[in-house]
């Protein structure tokens, strides 16, 4: 046996004892050692145990000599969120309520935490099964170890065993563990599994009371832009949001149309969040351009961890000011990245305002329109946004 595969035998050997022994540990004793959690959302009741099931899905611990893959911890974890979440009989504990709950026991949301731990946020939660696990250096390869754990009483335990070759392929590694887990809660396979891009998240805040802006990256960089979603933050005037990933014709655009009235011009903000994938060394450029009188402003923001936007650059463009180009830092872009995105087609987010042609067929139809975002409540703004589920 190699020298590493000796160590990835010992260390999954050790994690598979602790979780083990916490789930061996006596009732009595359990409930001598776990105090409920401060404001714990566990419910009093106990709920039957049947679909659709409840699951808790946690950060994957780096057991590896390479630090640099630390973004795996989380990013196995969304992979296999991201796939159970397909099934029609499986619902999922939302991240940010685990991330707190994880939070309030003193562990850091953005890495794995003892299995042992693991467990008791899961009681709390109310959770039937809850998803652990760890990679470690394999012969050749990587060792991915995961444990299913159904909860109950007794509680039982299925290890989910599985090797990837290198970082890219997570997803299917991910995927494995998504398919094996959903096997053995007894529930149907799922008919199509989704396919996962890997990036920089950003937010891109759009914001101009001109009839079009537009922003590009530059070509010629070998850098990529992966639309995902958008949001209209403020304006009901908005009239288009379109948005064209890189191609080999295309190096990647994100742009906005407003209807604006002949009497005075209209503000509207719209964010769209995108992932830029093949980022060169040092510096990537776009280029932003606008029609039209008025003025406008580009904020992009570092979105690798949605709780925590970061602000990488802020550019306006007055009213003599048609197009400007300019370089985002790519240090910055890689921060806490890169992240794994389910591939989805671009469109628009729930709670968003309407396009201008919607509105006015709501308005119509004798529809209340959609309440406006309060201020300082945009997801643009560097205030923490939601953590999606």
């Amino acid at each position: 046996m190699s020298r590493l595969s000796l160590r990835a035998a010992l260390v999954i050997a050790g994690a598979l004892g602790v979780l083990c022994a916490s789930l061996a540990a006596p009732a009595g004793e359990q409930k001598a050692q776990e105090q409920p959690l401060q404001n714990s959302p566990r419910a009093e009741r106990k709920r039957p145990r049947t679909p659709p099931f409840r699951f808790a899905v946690f950060a994957f611990a780096n057991e590896t000599i390479y630090p640099e893959l630390d973004y795996l911890q989380l990013g196995l974890r969304d992979i296999v969120r991201a796939t159970l979440a397909e099934h029609e009989q499986i619902e999922l504990i939302s991240a940010r309520a685990i991330d707190r709950a994880v939070r309030r026991l003193g562990y850091s949301p953005y890495r794995a935490i003892p299995p042992a731990q693991a467990l008791r946020v899961a009681r709390e939660l109310d959770a039937d099964f809850c998803l652990v696990g760890l990679f470690c250096d394999g012969q050749q390869t990587f060792a991915l170890r995961a444990s299913l754990v159904k909860l109950g009483d007794p509680p039982t335990v299925w290890p989910i065993p599985h090797s990837f070759d290198s970082a890219d392929d997570a997803p299917g590694a991910g995927q494995r563990v998504a398919e094996m887990a959903i096997h053995f809660a007894g529930l149907p396979p799922l008919k199509e599994y989704p396919s996962f891009l890997r990036g920089q998240r950003l937010r891109v805040v759009l914001s101009a009371d001109a009839a079009e802006l537009s922003l590009a990256l530059a070509p010629g960089q070998g850098a990529e832009l992966h639309p995902l979603r958008y949001n209209i933050a403020q304006g009901r005037n908005v009239r288009a949001v379109a948005a064209a990933p890189t191609a080999p014709d295309e190096p990647g655009r994100l742009r906005i149309a407003l209807a604006q009235p002949k009497t005075h011009a209209v503000s509207a903000t719209v964010e769209l969040d995108v992932l830029l994938a093949r980022l060169p060394q040092q510096a990537v450029r776009l280029r932003a351009e606008k029609v039209g009188q008025g003025s406008a402003e580009i904020a992009i923001y570092n979105l690798n961890r949605p709780d925590q936007p970061e602000l990488v650059r802020r550019v306006r463009l007055d009213a003599q000011t048609a197009s400007t180009e300019f370089f985002l830092d790519c240090p910055r872009l890689r921060a806490n990245g890169p992240v794994f995105c389910k591939a989805a087609p671009f469109g628009r987010v729930a709670g968003s305002l309407p396009l201008a042609s919607e509105a006015e067929k709501e308005a119509g139809q004798g529809k209340k329109p959609a309440q406006q975002e309060p201020a300082g409540k945009k997801q643009g703004t560097p205030q923490p946004a939601q953590q999606p589920a």
